[in-house]
């Protein structure tokens, strides 16, 4: 019987795995979210080995500080009640972020105590798997050898994005999976030859992004390296992987551009010349702060705050739905009190875990966090399951708190957890697979008939994207009359699109000065001159 209970656990083990990195693999895009199926698989392989680990110990610890948890949620209750959350879904969301981060660090605190180590080195094994296919991918975005509807096979201006479809999430991964391979050496034997091969191929598929993110955290986290262990060997260790991998940032563009013109790359002087979106429009994200100061626009509606500061000298061409800046989502999302707050709450996390007696490997892992940190300062990588999962783990199992600092949450409330953990889930695939299938009779309809007829659903979770549909492919007439104005002006703000900002303006036909702000705002981020049309309807 226990047998049979070990090979269940080995197979539930193997699986969630196996999910996680299929997260990194899959190449499938949704119209609502490009990656939504790849954070529904990183969650399911979450659940599965969460659902090991939780059910197969008799007690579990929990930090004690876990009350700053229900602190915020009632914070995001509060925002979805005056309406700054616009959509349930948005609520939904955050809530759901929010409560995985702490689960996977609550995995990792438990997966420390425990000494059940194995399961966070097949964890980073995973990482490094999923970064050498991507590196198979990425080369093959640069020399055109496969052509699959499964392979990403066009680069992002040249950039290696592997099936992530995004430089700088590759570029990401490759460094933690670069870190991981250091930190499980100890534990391993690992030919040498075999070691350094996987080694540089990371650093290439590395350069292969062109990712500015990389190299300063390559800069930043080989000052802090040679600078905690300052001995001879580690600065000659550290000195020889930086000169491989500047060489190769240097070198490794011109090559793919002499001998692959097809795909050209930038050169590293161009991206080192290329300016940055992303810093136009800090300053105006950090002053639209100032005017919603203490409860900020909601979670997740940084979109909306560049909609509402938008002015003629905004950043054109482009809407952001992060400002590319951990700290300043936080200000713009939960204000500048809760905002600062929950910063200082991360700043203290990393702190209290650099202070938790790291030896060399473990620095390794720390290091990973790092990486993350860095690219959160300029990318929003923590708004991906499949990155934030395993810096929780990694999170967890690093701290080292006293016994006053945790509590013992009894086997019945992990069941609990457990239960509604996986109720939830199966609540959101069955309210997802309703969205695609709304999706698809709408599609069909506006292709093959005259008119699209609408259909009823009770998509509460999914009501953001559900109502997205509707505006884009319902008639203009049954809207003005089944919907009030509130729903035009809604979607309009938190999806702006030619088809929804048209329709609200048509809404305000007797106070139009209402609706000019937001064709004023889709002018600039869509850059280029709209006037919508009044649609009229016969009574």
């Amino acid at each position: 019987m226990i047998n049979i209970l070990n090979k269940f656990k080995d197979c539930l083990i193997i699986i969630g795995l196996g999910c996680l990195c299929l997260a990194f693999f899959l190449p499938n895009t949704s119209n609502f979210s490009s990656s939504l199926f790849k954070e529904f698989f990183a969650v399911l392989g979450f659940l599965f080995i969460l659902t090991v680990q939780f059910f197969f110990l008799k007690k579990i610890v929990v930090p004690s500080k876990l009350f700053i948890l229900f602190i915020l949620f009632i914070f995001l209750f509060i925002q979805y009640v005056f309406n700054l959350i616009i959509n349930f879904q948005d609520l939904f969301f955050n809530l759901i972020y929010i409560s995985i981060f702490f689960l996977s660090i609550i995995f990792g605190l438990n997966s420390k105590k425990y000494n059940n180590s194995v399961l966070i080195h097949w964890i980073l094994f995973s990482l490094i798997f999923s970064a050498l296919v991507s590196f198979l991918i990425s080369l093959n975005q640069k020399i055109r050898i496969i052509e699959s509807p499964y392979l990403f096979c066009v680069s992002y201006n040249g950039r290696a994005t592997a099936n992530l479809g995004q430089p700088n999430q590759l570029s990401t991964l490759t460094l933690m999976a670069f870190f991981s391979l250091f930190y499980l050496k100890k534990y391993y034997k690992i030919n040498k030859l075999f070691f350094y091969t996987i080694i540089i191929s990371l650093i290439f598929c590395n350069v292969l992004t062109q990712s500015r993110s990389a190299w300063l955290s390559v800069i930043l986290i080989s000052t802090f390296f040679i600078t905690k262990f300052p001995d001879k060997k580690n600065v000659l260790s550290v000195f020889c992987l930086n000169l491989v991998f500047w060489l190769s940032t240097i070198l490794i563009p011109f090559f793919f551009n002499y001998f692959y013109p097809i795909g050209n790359s930038y050169t590293t002087l161009d991206r080192m010349k290329l300016s940055s979106s992303r810093f136009d429009i800090w300053p105006q994200l950090f002053l639209a702060t100032f005017d919603k100061p203490f409860l900020g626009y909601g979670a997740g509606q940084v979109g909306l705050a560049q909609i509402e500061s938008i002015s003629n000298a905004s950043t054109r061409g482009e809407w952001f739905t992060y400002s590319h800046n951990i700290f300043l989502d936080f200000v713009i999302w939960y204000g500048w009190i809760v905002g600062s707050l929950v910063s200082f709450f991360i700043i203290s996390l990393l702190i209290k875990i650099s202070k938790s007696d790291l030896n060399r490997n473990k620095t390794y892992l720390f290091i990973i966090i790092l990486v993350f940190f860095f690219h959160c300062l300029l990318e929003y990588p923590y708004s991906y399951f499949y990155f934030l999962i395993p810096i929780g783990i990694i999170s967890g199992f690093l701290l080292k708190l006293k016994s006053d600092g945790v509590f013992v949450l009894k086997k019945i409330y992990l069941c609990i957890v457990i239960f509604l953990s996986w109720l939830l889930f199966a609540l959101f695939t069955y309210q997802l697979i309703e969205l695609d299938e709304k999706k698809e009779s709408y599609s069909l309809q506006y292709l093959f008939k005259s008119s699209v007829k609408p259909i009823q659903s009770n998509l509460f979770i999914l009501d953001g994207y559900s109502e997205k549909l509707d505006i884009e492919y319902l008639d203009y007439c049954y809207l003005i009359k089944n919907r009030d104005k509130e729903f035009f002006r809604r979607v309009a703000y938190r999806y702006p699109s030619t088809v929804s900002v048209s329709k609200y303006y048509s809404t305000q036909s007797d106070n139009l000065k209402n609706a000019e702000n937001i064709v004023q705002a889709y002018q600039v981020i869509s850059n280029r001159v709209y006037q919508p049309n009044i649609k009229k309807c016969n009574n």
